[in-house]
């Protein structure tokens, strides 16, 4: 049994959403490899290595396309990993936070509550 399965079996099993879960994985491996692209230079090990972090998420969303509905991950996913990337910006790189990225993150919570509504 896999890592995935199991993650299923768990949600099966709790009031835990399989979505949430898997949305988070991937915005965790996708932040990893955000980061070490960002921090890499062409050809590197490092580069290769963000890669390799991408090649994982493409992994896990291939398993999570056949077990969940693809808006509510996608919504979910992308909301989640546009919320960490703000966050990670801001307090890892200094970038500028203004009422636009505050706003954003506003817009990318409502999308989760009302994709995930019904």
């Amino acid at each position: 049994m896999s890592f995935l399965d199991k993650i299923k079996q768990f949600t099966d099993n709790s009031i835990v959403d399989e979505i949430i879960i898997l949305a988070i994985i991937v915005v965790i491996i996708e932040t990893f490899a955000q980061n070490t692209l960002k921090n890499s230079d062409n050809g590197s090990i490092t580069f290769i290595l963000g890669l390799t972090f991408y090649m994982i998420v493409g992994y896990v969303l291939h398993y999570a396309y056949h077990h969940v509905p693809l808006s509510k991950l996608n919504v979910t996913w992308s909301c989640m990993s546009i919320i960490l990337a703000i966050s990670i910006g801001y307090f890892l790189y200094d970038e500028k936070l203004d009422i636009n990225s505050f706003i954003s993150v506003i817009f990318a919570l409502l999308a989760v509550y009302f994709a995930n509504l019904n």
